[in-house]
């Protein structure tokens, strides 16, 4: 194949009936922009390569890689298009050298190209687009708008995925994305209503990953005393934050979880709204839901859950 064509794998152009006649457009991007909810799978890489770039022990790091690949391959290890390569082992090793190469050399786009589909998801190359991002480099994508993927949170746990690894993975994503924002709906919220709420979350933002959490009332209290515990209304230390009991009681119901929703949104002001039409619908006032105010706010609450 010709240029740009011979920069892809042959297996990308044969499964997606690439029209090599065509012109594609071919531009360079910050890697970290192909950062998206529905490339999921990329933060499993990236803890991956943190591990290893400051040294740390990195059993949790490479079980959550192990977790992905293992999702991702239904089991076999086997990357389709490159049979040869039919074991963790081998993934690793690639992987290694792939990270000791970029890192040293950057992204090579005389080697290969990343094609991305709508709205710049990454069709193929996800290895190489997670270490250059991890080095804050630049990539060279060619673009097929007419292709979409989506390996979500929901995709990966059809997959068997742990949510113990997607935990890990969104904990990270959330440090790195600052326009996260974290929603908690408390268990006292009609368990038949939750999925308007979770509906109105995708039309103003893309949910990253959600799970339930099961607290007991002393842990919900724990846990609201944390992130309401700077407002005057909680009390304080010697009061053992007597405001956060009444809370409580309003919001905890036996044997329900709280639902949680990481999901992105790029203003402030439509996540307000949302909170405003979400509490409607569950018609308790204060004592349905709570979303993070900013992207610190997100980041505790997700490092608490």
């Amino acid at each position: 194949m010709e240029y740009p064509f011979n920069l892809l794998t042959e297996y990308f152009v044969k499964e997606n009936y690439i029209d090599t006649s065509k012109e594609y457009e071919i531009v360079s991007v910050p890697a970290r922009n192909l950062m998206q909810y529905n490339r999921f799978d990329i933060m499993a890489k990236w803890i991956y390569i943190d591990a290893r770039e400051r040294g740390i022990e990195s059993d949790y790091a490479e079980q959550i890689y192990f977790d992905n690949i293992n999702a991702f391959s239904s089991g076999t290890f086997i990357e389709p298009g490159t049979e040869e390569k039919n074991s963790f082992e081998k993934y690793k090793k690639d992987f290694d050298k792939l990270i000791f190469d970029i890192k040293r050399n950057g992204f090579d786009d005389n080697k290969s190209l990343v094609p991305v589909g709508k709205n710049d998801v990454i069709l193929d190359g996800s290895h190489r687009v997670a270490v250059a991002a991890y080095y804050n480099q630049n990539v060279k994508i060619i673009r097929f708008p007419e292709l979409d993927r989506c390996y979500d949170y929901r995709w990966f746990r059809k997959y068997l995925m742990s949510d113990i690894s997607m935990g890990y993975m969104a904990t990270y994503y959330a440090k790195l994305k600052r326009n996260c924002y974290m929603a908690c709906i408390w268990p006292r919220a009609t368990r038949e209503k939750i999925y308007l709420a979770e509906e109105l979350i995708r039309e103003n933002g893309e949910i990253l990953y959600s799970q339930n959490i099961y607290l007991t009332r002393q842990g919900l209290q724990n846990f609201m005393v944390q992130i309401y515990g700077k407002q005057r209304w909680t009390g304080n230390i010697e009061d053992q934050f007597n405001g956060v009991k009444s809370k409580v009681d309003a919001c905890y119901k036996k044997n329900n979880p709280v639902v949680t929703f990481l999901f992105e949104c790029d203003d402030l002001e439509k996540v307000i709204e949302l909170k405003r039409k979400i509490r409607e619908i569950f018609n308790i006032e204060n004592h349905s839901i709570h979303i993070s105010d900013d992207c610190e706010e997100t980041e505790d609450m997700v490092g608490l859950l």
